[in-house]
């Protein structure tokens, strides 16, 4: 796009530089750290980019930073909540959020897992399960693909909430997410599931994309 535009335009290539919002993510997910391994590409970090980078025709002023300091730095540069705070909505239509599973796939991990994230929440009172599904996630440098723990029966107190997904995630390396069950009638005994042969058809991502939207607006409300 860059050349594109450039040649549209009948600029010199050498007289104008590109300006990207790199995360220091996006360079460890690319194997861009010295031990860190290939997770995923991204735009920013191909071939033709990084030719640019070292010869000088990049700016990426945030390169350095993760997103929470990203959204630091939005509020002391005074930018309006909506732009520090937008949720990212990646595509197409949210499909690449679906966890999906080979119907032959087995989980024999799953009762060994449980009880490892029961003695790593023993001084909390809350229920868990393990899911029987496997997520992409990142734990250290490294790309992990294992099964998320979602909690349930907990006290709805976010800070709390977010040091036991830190904690569990850590001390429990066959976990690389952690979700929150929500719902008024769920327990331990009766909140189950079980995988079903199923497909990405248009009425499930659209049920997706609804909850989704009414989450986020719930959560701008809490901004």
């Amino acid at each position: 796009m860059r050349d594109r535009f450039l040649n549209e335009l009948n600029l010199n290539t050498q007289d104008w530089m590109l300006g990207q919002g790199t995360l220091y993510p996006d360079i460890i997910e690319s194997g861009g750290t010295e031990h860190a391994e290939v997770i995923k590409s991204h735009h920013n970090r191909v071939k033709e980019v990084l030719d640019l980078v070292s010869s000088g025709h990049v700016v990426e002023p945030l390169k350095d930073l993760y997103k929470d300091e990203v959204r630091q730095l939005g509020t002391l540069l005074c930018l309006p909540e909506s732009i520090v705070w937008r949720h990212p909505f990646p595509g197409p239509g949210l499909s690449i959020n679906v966890l999906c599973a080979r119907g032959d796939e087995s989980f024999p991990e799953i009762e060994t897992t449980f009880k490892e994230v029961r003695d790593c929440l023993k001084d909390c009172e809350c229920d868990h399960l393990v899911l029987p599904v496997r997520s992409v996630g990142v734990q250290g440098d490294q790309r992990t693909y294992a099964s998320p723990v979602a909690l349930l029966n907990t006290p709805r107190d976010w800070d709390w909430l977010d040091n036991q997904a830190t904690r569990i995630t850590n001390e429990v390396r066959t976990v690389n997410r952690v979700v929150l069950l929500l719902g008024s009638n769920t327990n331990d005994s009766d909140a189950q599931f079980n995988l079903h042969k199923a497909f990405c058809s248009k009425d499930r991502l659209d049920l997706l994309r609804e909850g989704d939207y009414k989450a986020t607006k719930i959560l701008e409300k809490q901004v």
